[in-house]
């Protein structure tokens, strides 16, 4: 056989090799092919079981058998704030949505609206036959810096109106003294209750933080509508279905410094409750829906006006629906009495 015999039987021999090594060689080689699907494991991801700790950041974790991530990142909100102790209040829900503990000296819950906090983000995801798993995070250190500036904010208003009352008051001191302190109360209440609110907020975010000395609080601001309300007389006028928590709503006026006086025939201010209510079953449940009013006058009969409160309770027994109504109407009442009926104490 001659050399170019032995050249074509060389060739013809590696070619049949080299058929060989592909047929044997597998599908798949890394950097060269489409990368081979990986079964799905069904094991609980480990940062389910043991979310990270973490100084300044919240993790949370939501499942949902569905597989929709909308409602498993809904979950891990909700596991953010059981872990904080809060409430996350969202769009379109409503106080009446909140339903009070039965407990009546449970401390309330702190109630946060979803705006303030900083964006809640998916860290990470997983998906298993049966089930989808997130985990969200919260920045507290971020949420804690936004509530300090927002404070710092308060306390230059709170100072401006605390000094304009001081150089130039809206209601004459001497002539009006009642009228004065309430005007001022009623400027300075919603300042002083968001800086208030703020502050608490802060130390659910970051626990032990300390913030400047307020220009003045809540509890020095009663003080000082106190030291004149006793000059103003009020009797309450109650209806047969509010006497079981009159002297809590009477209480209330009491502790701003109101001088309750019952059955005077010509009181500073005369206040007339009633209280209508319905109760309908709606899928096996007790709900109640009750309208409180309040109804100012003075001790001459003069009307200065009132207001209506709208309550919805509901229960499996009828009773603890109406003992739960009772207690939301003297939350609101406080509220009122707090807030808004001071308006009526600034044209004494």
């Amino acid at each position: 056989m001659d050399i170019t015999g032995h050249r074509f039987l060389l060739a013809a021999t590696l070619g049949a090799a080299l058929l060989v090594q592909v047929a044997c060689e597998p599908q798949y080689r890394p950097g060269r092919e489409p990368a081979r699907p990986e079964s799905r494991s069904n094991a609980i991801p480990s940062w389910v079981l043991q979310p990270p700790l973490d100084q300044d950041i919240t993790y949370g974790i939501g499942t949902d058998l569905r597989m929709d991530r909308n409602t498993a990142i809904a979950e891990g909100r909700r596991d953010i704030a059981r872990q904080l102790r809060i409430v996350i209040r969202g769009d379109g829900q409503e106080d009446e949505d909140l339903e009070i503990d039965d407990e009546p000296n449970a401390p309330p819950r702190v109630t946060i609206d979803h705006l303030e906090l900083p964006g809640i983000t998916v860290t990470r995801q997983a998906e298993t036959d049966h089930c989808l798993y997130v985990q969200v995070a919260l920045n507290r250190e971020a949420w804690a810096t936004a509530l300090r500036n927002r404070i710092s904010e308060l306390d230059r208003d709170i100072a401006a109106v605390l000094a304009s009352h001081e150089q130039q008051p809206e209601i004459d001191l001497k002539t009006h003294p009642v009228g004065a302190a309430a005007r001022l109360h009623q400027r300075l209440m919603p300042l002083v209750s968001a800086r208030e609110e703020k502050l608490a907020h802060l130390q659910i975010a970051r626990p032990g933080s300390i913030t400047p000395q307020a220009p003045i609080t809540l509890a020095e601001m009663r003080a000082r509508l106190r030291r004149v309300l006793d000059r103003v007389s009020v009797d309450i006028v109650a209806a047969p279905d509010l006497e079981a928590i009159l002297p809590q709503l009477t209480a209330t006026c009491a502790g701003i410094g109101l001088r309750i006086t019952p059955g005077l025939a010509k009181p500073t201010l005369r206040l007339k409750l009633t209280l209508s209510s319905m109760q309908i079953q709606v899928n096996g449940m007790e709900r109640l829906d009750g309208t409180f009013q309040c109804l100012v006058e003075t001790g001459e009969g003069t009307s200065l006006g009132g207001i209506t409160i709208n309550l919805r309770t509901s229960s499996l027994i009828n009773t603890v629906a109406h003992d739960r109504l009772m207690r939301k109407i003297q939350v609101r009442w406080a509220e009122y009495v707090e807030k808004d009926f001071v308006d009526y104490l600034t044209r004494l």
